[in-house]
């Protein structure tokens, strides 16, 4: 959810409309507010909000008021830019799974070497003694 309110509320920050229900492309009139858009279908998070449209509105738009933290934001973007799915590990894993390749972060530094490797750079040492 907080990777749609990022999208939905990036307009209002870039100045192009004062709120988010204003942006032609938003889905936010819809998911906050009930306005009919045959484009946009419920997605399993937000009928996860409550049981009837209203309820769902309701919860989205409490979500929606609070704002993203300057973390939540940086790691949206620090996702976009590098091209990894942020979440929980069990999502990318999904998403790995479904995609057939790495999506998480990046680990720092090299990776480890096998047992095999050691040794066998052990032994190509020992034969420039």
């Amino acid at each position: 959810m907080a990777c749609h309110h990022y999208i939905e509320a990036n307009p209002v920050p870039a100045r192009m409309v004062p709120r988010a229900e204003d942006h032609i492309w938003s889905s936010h009139g819809r998911n906050a507010l009930g306005k009919p858009d045959t484009l946009i279908g419920e997605h399993e998070c937000y009928r996860a909000l409550g049981d009837t449209g209203e309820a769902r509105q309701a919860a989205y738009r409490q979500g929606f008021e609070g704002g993203l933290t300057p973390e939540v934001i940086d790691t949206l973007r620090d996702a976009t830019q590098r091209g990894w799915v942020p979440g929980r590990d069990s999502f990318r894993r999904q998403i790995e799974s479904a995609l057939g390749r790495r999506v998480g972060p990046p680990v720092s530094g090299r990776p480890r070497k096998t047992r095999e490797e050691d040794a066998a750079l052990l032994l190509s040492q020992a034969d420039l003694i």
